[in-house]
Parts: C-alpha cells; structure tokens; sequence
C-alpha cells in the first residue's frame, strides 16, 4: 500500500514493512509508472515529469485555483446529479443529453431539461444555504459545466440579465410542480388536446415583410406572431422580445424581418396534449406556440393563457359543484 502525500513525501507499507518520506515517494512513482498500460504512455509521463522538476509551475503567474473554476462532469442514463435533501453547492449548465427533475424519486419527472438548460439555480439564490429541493438524474448519458456558488455568484452580482433568467427558471420549476400536482388531482386535463384550445386559423407574418410593416402589426396590441413563407410554411417566430431587441439597433425600417424573428422556434402538433404545450411554453418562455401539420403548414396557434384557462377549467368546475352539493346537503338536514 503506498499513498503520495505531495511535496515529494509519501507513505508505504511493503511485505509489512513501513517506509515514509521521500524514499517512499520514489518508489509510490516508481511503482505507479510500472501499471501504466503501455510504453507511449509511460513515455509521455516520465517527459511530464522530468518537465515539472527542471520548470516547476509559477504560481504567481499562473492561479490554478481560477483554472480550476468551471468543471465537466459527465452521467451515465440513470445517475443521479444530486438526491433531494444533498447540500448544494454548483450551477450545471447541460452541454449534451438530457436530464429530469424529480420531487419524488420513483414518480415521474416533473420537468425534462434539455442542452442550454441550467439546474441547480434555486440553491445558488442569495439566500440558497440549504439542501437541494428536488432531484436531478440523467435520462439519457449526460455531459455538464459545472460553476462553484462562489464564482457564480460574483458573475451574477453584476449582470442583471443573469440575475433575471434564473428567477425566470426557478419560476418555471415552479410552474411545473404546480401543472404536475393539477394533473394528478385531475387526470382529465392530460386528455385536452391542442387542438381542443388552439386559436385557428392563426394570423402570421410573412418572411417577406419589413420591420415598418412588423411594427404595424405589433401596435394592436398582439404579443407575437408565427412567420411563414408564401405557403404557409413556418420560417420563424417574432414576439415582443424579438422586436424589441431589433429595434435597440435602430436599423432601416426596410429591414426584413427574417434579419431579426427567432429562426428555429418550438412547435406544436394538434394531437399532443396542454401538458406538452405548457412544458414547452414554460422551457422556452414564448408567448404564442405554433400548431404545425406534418408538412410544416401553420394551422393555428396555443398561448399561455389558452392553456392555464384550460387546466384551470375543470378544477374550477369540480370545485363548484362540490359546495353546490354541500350546500344541498346542508338545506336537506
């Protein structure tokens, strides 16, 4: 048994007997070199080593503890990221795979994270001393960056934008847990299709129009629009936010809007259910969904408020009807 204590120390028992300091060092190397899989490699380390004891490291001029900030870590399908109740401590932001948060770990997840996501938000509030308040496992084989709380935090001190997205996700994580619980105390609103909801036909903007038209379109008070192309294929998506953001350039009114919509936009079909609708909507904070045939043509479209006013619906029904029948009881006796 040998073990490197570092600054060229290190400890060892062979065939009982007990050796430390530098000798021990020399053979912990030595023998560590010896199980090393093939001669390139062997190689290549003895090179590094002999390297670092003629150049050691500045470590004025080069802070390790800075490069060693932002990590990766990569799960297989099935791992856990880290139980309800562990201590936070890192953001993750998803690289590749996806991952799902669980309020109980033998139910299904509440939210599906996809690459771009990030988790681990809520512990990395001011206030965010304590335990994490759900589960993370990966779906599929997962690749993460990882951030300490500390470094994150001073990134966040000053960007406001960053300080707004995560309240955004938190928001959203709550949003889910809330649609999850509805769901389970009504399963009939999992059965409402889109196309029970969808507004149709949808009004849409063309690919062809300028800034100057998109902005007359915008002054009635609508939130967002589908673009589509001659056919009625979908080419994009221009919200508020979109539009907005172009304009802070103040580019020509002529300025087509395909030079500022959101290229690659969620969609939606007409069989799926509102609880699709509502992940998507909540994971990609759109304000109008498209509904899509399967040859790309827009045939409608689904918003937020189309959807809560759905899943509320028969909650809000159910809940009638029960003080109704109490009230009854109460006249009968």
């Amino acid at each position: 048994m040998l073990a490197s204590l570092g600054n060229r120390n290190a400890v060892a028992q062979i065939l009982g007997l007990r050796i430390s300091g530098f000798i021990a060092w020399v053979l912990w190397r030595g023998i560590y070199l010896s199980k090393l899989p093939s001669l390139a490699r062997k190689l290549e380390v003895v090179v590094d080593w002999t390297w670092k004891a003629l150049f050691p490291p500045n470590i004025v001029q080069l802070p390790m503890t800075r490069t060693g900030s932002v990590g990766l870590a990569r799960y297989a399908a099935g791992e856990f990221v880290f139980h309800q109740g562990d201590p936070a401590g890192s953001l993750f932001v998803i690289q590749s795979g996806t991952a799902g948060v669980y309020r109980g770990e033998t139910s299904s997840p509440v939210a599906v994270l996809k690459p771009g996501d990030h988790f681990g938000a809520a512990s990395l509030a001011p206030n965010g001393q304590g335990p994490h308040p759900v589960s993370v496992k990966a779906e599929t084989s997962l690749d993460l960056i990882t951030l300490r709380r500390g470094d994150f935090e001073r990134l966040a001190q000053f960007d406001d934008r960053l300080r707004k997205h995560l309240r955004n996700t938190s928001a959203a994580l709550k949003g889910y847990e809330g649609l999850m619980a509805r769901v389970k105390e009504n399963p009939v609103i999992a059965s409402v299709k889109v196309a029970d909801i969808m507004m149709s036909p949808a009004e849409t903007l063309s690919a062809n129009s300028s800034l100057a038209e998109a902005i007359s379109r915008f002054d009635g008070g609508r939130p967002s629009y589908p673009v589509v192309d001659e056919s009625g294929r979908l080419q994009g998506y221009c919200g508020r936010a979109e539009l907005f953001a172009a304009l802070r350039e103040l580019p020509p009114l002529e300025t087509p809007i395909s030079d500022f919509m959101r290229k690659d936009p969620p969609v939606i079909s007409t069989d799926q259910s509102i609880i699709d609708a509502a992940m998507i909507m909540l994971r990609e904070e759109i304000e109008m969904l498209a509904v899509v045939s399967s040859d790309g043509g827009v045939i409608g479209v689904v918003s937020p408020l189309d959807v809560i006013r759905k899943a509320n619906g028969p909650l809000a029904m159910d809940s009638t009807l029960a003080i109704a029948q109490g009230n009854v009881r109460k006249q009968t006796h």
